[in-house]
């Protein structure tokens, strides 16, 4: 496994561990992108190892966005994760549009933040 799939369960532990009462994790996923394949797989083996409930929203661009927040704030999502794409660096400013309707934690691919609904970027 290269060192970056890796990186996708850890974004979910750090979630869970910022978050303890996390249940129910929202993955924002580009199947287009087939490296999202291992990442995908990675992110799942962490939430079930975590406990948590998976749930894949697929994006394939921005003007996806508003529906796959719809679809998440329906099922009741308390969580968001990114997968590494160019997808989060092309969507990070439509997505931060989107934080009042995204799950009240968010850790996005691009080194960005979502906690409490606003954007934050980790780090000094």
């Amino acid at each position: 496994m290269a060192a970056g799939y890796g990186l996708a369960g850890k974004r979910v532990e750090l979630l869970k561990d910022m978050v303890g009462s996390l249940s129910r994790l929202a993955v924002l996923s580009n199947p287009g992108n087939p490296p999202h394949v291992p990442y995908l797989r990675e992110t799942e083996r962490a939430a079930t190892a975590l406990g948590l409930d998976l749930r894949v929203f697929e994006v394939r661009g921005a003007n996806d966005l508003p529906g796959a927040f719809a679809a998440m704030a329906d099922w009741r999502a308390d969580g968001l994760v990114t997968l590494t794409d160019g997808l989060g660096g092309c969507c990070a400013r439509p997505v931060s549009g989107h934080a009042a309707a995204a799950p009240p934690s968010t850790v996005m691919d691009s080194r960005r933040l979502i906690r409490g609904r606003t954007l934050q970027k980790p780090g000094p």
